[in-house]
């Protein structure tokens, strides 16, 4: 008797690297966790580095609010006219209306030459306010990106599409409260490195207040590799994440200034390409960068969490379920 034809399975583009979750994974390298180093490092990040660039996908398009601030810094929505910038011209001007002569002329020349000047107009201030929507997308996304890095530092297989609304739907409020704190963060440091960076005031304090700030904006960083990974993790309070950030920021020390280093070297590769060669310089970053630095960061961060909070806890459970980990999302 012949069979009957078998169905063929629906193809999902956003599950490209997995069809069907029972038979993920027989590939997959051995868990990391085993051996955090730096040769495991680089080839998981070559076995890898496609979905790296579906998920630097959801982090560009995730936030995004982005765009519409590119687009009003780009003056397309401005105002434009031309004026001489130099402060000397409106004194030059004024006593050629007394009478002239050739030094006078010679310096209306030199000082009144008109440059292109751009005013913000409505729609551009329309634009800068859209951006704020990066608010409520920014610890959206990251919560996603990161528990999809966090799944592939632990070796286990991962569903791009699936996995990454999972998880947004069970910390929906929680990432939307910590990532506009995040972002609160993150602009008062960059304002206060500018403040004092450039110079708008000169003694000993203020170079004080330098290093402080360069200090503490380096502290915040590395404490973000850990922060998205506790929320999703653990049933933890904000204050609590924090906290326990801060601690393993110090208990890592190592391993974050390692990893850190390498965060600086992708980036600085970046800017190196964009000096010799501009076009891909500048597409770099959608496409590929941001996702590496958070990989590396996930992938030197996490055996931390591993090793002081998730061990203890499998250890005393003896193999029962502790309540910490996440169900494994429903396939779609």
């Amino acid at each position: 008797m012949n069979e009957p034809p078998k169905k063929k399975k629906k193809f999902n583009i956003f599950d490209y690297y997995n069809f069907n979750r029972k038979d993920a994974g027989k590939d997959e390298l051995e868990k990391v966790l085993e051996h955090p180093d730096l040769p495991t490092f680089f080839k998981l990040l070559g076995r890898k580095f496609y979905q790296l660039l579906s998920i630097n996908l959801y982090l560009i398009f995730g936030n995004f609010p982005i765009f519409f601030l590119l687009f009003a810094l780009s003056n397309y929505t401005s105002l434009v006219s031309t004026a001489p910038p130099s402060q000397l011209f409106p004194v030059i001007y004024g006593a050629s209306k007394f009478g002239t002569s050739p030094m006078l002329e010679a310096l209306k020349g030199v000082f009144g030459i008109e440059v292109q000047i751009s005013v913000p107009s409505t729609l551009t201030y329309v634009f800068f306010g859209l951006t704020l929507l990066v608010l409520f997308t920014f610890g959206i996304v990251n919560v996603g990106v990161t528990y999809l890095i966090r799944n592939m530092v632990k070796g286990e297989p991962i569903f791009l599409w699936a996995d990454f609304w999972y998880i947004i739907k069970r910390n929906l409020r929680q990432a939307i409260v910590y990532g506009i704190i995040d972002l609160v963060f993150l602009g008062l440091l960059v304002w206060n490195l500018y403040f004092y960076l450039t110079g708008f005031g000169t003694g000993l304090q203020y170079q004080i207040f330098f290093f402080m700030i360069l200090v503490m904006t380096v502290i915040y960083l590395i404490m973000r590799n850990y922060t998205y990974t506790l929320l999703l993790t653990f049933n933890y309070k904000i204050t609590q994440i924090l906290k326990n950030a801060l601690i393993f920021t110090f208990l890592g020390v190592k391993r974050n200034l390692g990893y850190g280093l390498l965060v600086i070297l992708t980036v600085a590769l970046n800017y190196a390409i964009f000096i010799v060669y501009p076009p891909i310089g500048i597409i770099l970053p959608f496409v590929i960068t941001p996702a590496i630095c958070m990989f590396v960061g996930i992938y030197g961060s996490f055996p931390v969490i591993h090793e002081y909070l998730i061990k203890p806890i499998e250890d005393e459970s003896s193999g029962e379920d502790d309540g910490f980990e996440e169900e494994a999302p429903e396939e779609i």
